[in-house]
């Protein structure tokens, strides 16, 4: 059989149906026991591929996946694949759903279940596995617990079907990386923006859902003024957690980004807002830690072009030795792509396009500056 890909098993996971969907027959297909073993496997076979989740439409990125991704920089993303996510809760033959006291599975699969979870099982108590599938055989050993998994991992473990589609959004999608050990010729920092990009699909999924709610600027009126993007730039460095450079990014999210976004106008559901609102600076946070990460490689081995703006200690200088416009541009042209496979519309795209451009973008510049100069 042709190459073999290592997945996140046992079988039955998303994972597998990924692999599946992108090779068919064509590949030897390898559960792993978890990431981080996934992760190992790739590194002692130089002609293997992996394939793992990296992003979810519902819940965000799977950390697990970048921070092996951050260590690992010796593999390299070769191909994207995004799939519909279905899931199903499954519990050994003759169960019923007043029986259930428990509910494990993935941690990403019980977020995205949270709410239909309540619903169907009152009380009962979410427990994390390392996978949907690793949830099955649980459930197929233990009285009284359920998984949320897939229909496959139903058939595999003979178990039932309680509920089909318990995911709570319909829309529920995830993406997929297809790694390999990464060709020589490919850094550090290829392997940096690589994450960027996936926290990029992560921000504009969470912008394009908050630009469904009306602005709701009441809610905010206590905020002073925005800062000069230089002192936020400053202030966001000099401040050591993530909730402290959420507080940062506030006056810049709510003067700049929700008028971007949002009609003008209050919405009944101001917990809804108040709650998008939040994945909206987590994501933006998240996002911009990472320029300090690209900083802290250039540091590693400066290029000539970063030498004499050092020495001299020049912001200025320095942001203009950093400014690589044909990347971007390459990010600005993937928001778009992006935020266009949410539905939105061509103006909609546009507007995330210049608050990229305008404001994220060179915050990202300013804040690797501070990095480089500290």
């Amino acid at each position: 059989m042709g190459v073999t890909v290592f997945y996140l098993g046992p079988e039955g996971t998303h994972s597998q149906e990924a692999a599946k969907l992108q090779f068919g027959d064509s590949a030897s297909l390898v559960p792993c026991g978890s990431l981080s073993a996934l992760f190992e496997a790739l590194r002692k076979n130089a002609s293997a591929e992996g394939i793992v989740p990296v992003v979810n439409s519902t819940e965000g990125p799977v950390w697990q996946t970048l921070d092996e991704m951050m260590q690992y920089d010796d593999l390299e993303v070769i191909q994207r694949v995004s799939i519909p996510v279905h899931h199903c809760l499954l519990a050994a033959r003759g169960t019923k759903l007043t029986d259930i006291r428990l509910v494990c599975s993935h941690p990403q699969a019980l977020g995205q279940s949270r709410r239909t979870l309540q619903s169907l099982c009152p009380g009962a108590e979410l427990t994390p596995m390392p996978s949907t599938a690793a949830a099955a055989v649980r459930a197929a050993s233990e009285k009284g617990v359920a998984a949320v998994a897939t229909a496959t991992a139903a058939r595999i473990y003979a178990l039932d079907i309680l509920a089909r589609d318990v995911q709570d959004r319909s829309d529920n999608m995830t993406r997929f990386y297809l790694i390999k050990q990464k060709d020589k010729s490919m850094n550090k920092l290829s392997q940096l923006r690589a994450i960027i990009a996936s926290l990029d699909e992560t921000l504009v999924e969470a912008l394009c859902q908050r630009a469904r709610l009306k602005a709701n600027a009441g809610l905010y009126r206590e905020l002073h003024s925005q800062q000069p993007i230089q002192s936020v730039a400053d202030l966001f460095s000099e401040t050591p957690t993530i909730a402290g450079r959420a507080r940062v990014l506030r006056p810049l999210y709510v003067h700049t980004i929700l008028p971007l976004l949002c009609e003008d106008g209050d919405d009944e559901d101001r917990r809804k807002c108040i709650s998008t609102d939040g994945s909206c600076m987590n994501a933006l946070v998240q996002r911009l830690n990472l320029a300090e990460h690209v900083a802290a490689l250039k540091l590693e081995e400066i290029p000539d072009s970063l030498r004499t703006p050092l020495e001299n200690r020049d912001p200025v200088q320095l942001e203009e030795a950093i400014t690589n416009h044909t990347v971007e541009e390459a990010v600005i042209r993937r928001t778009l792509a992006t935020t266009m496979e949410r539905d939105a519309s061509p103006e909609f795209a546009q507007r995330i396009a210049v608050l990229y451009e305008k404001w994220i973008i060179p915050l990202s510049r300013k804040i690797q500056v501070h990095k480089l100069l500290a």
